[in-house]
């Protein structure tokens, strides 16, 4: 092997691995980050502020509040179902390596794996079960 061939392959081996981390920290899910409140999520926030979620108004999504940094907030990121009608939701915080160490809520919209109608008991982790 020669020394030019050598040097490519060091450098890839050493590209390879970091491009793959940049594009694992970048990683999308169907949540729509939303910059407003909507109505169906004004005043649900408790003093825990533990995360929830509710149905939109037109029943074709759910709304998720959640709280983390400002700048790596709480994102839903995959919604499992568990049984008829049961739904477990990973929350991982989205954004980069550095986030703040402050408190905030975020508001996401994504669509309803469900139609309304007979209650869905959705699992948010950290303890809260919410049924809509």
């Amino acid at each position: 092997m020669s020394w030019k061939n050598h040097r490519m392959t060091r450098a890839a081996l050493i590209f390879v691995p970091v491009l793959v981390l940049v594009l694992a920290g970048c990683s999308s899910s169907s949540a729509e980050r939303l910059d407003e409140v909507p109505p169906e999520l004004e005043g649900v926030a408790g003093p825990e502020m533990e995360p929830t979620v509710v149905w939109s108004e037109d029943g074709e999504s759910w709304l998720f509040l959640t709280f983390g940094s400002s700048t790596c907030p709480n994102e839903p990121r995959d919604i499992r179902e568990t049984g008829e009608r049961a739904f477990e939701v990973t929350l991982e915080a989205a954004g980069g390596f550095s986030c703040t160490a402050d408190i905030g809520p975020a508001m996401y919209k994504v669509p309803a794996p469900v139609s309304p109608g007979a209650p869905v008991t959705v699992d948010l982790g950290y303890g809260v079960t919410v049924t809509l």
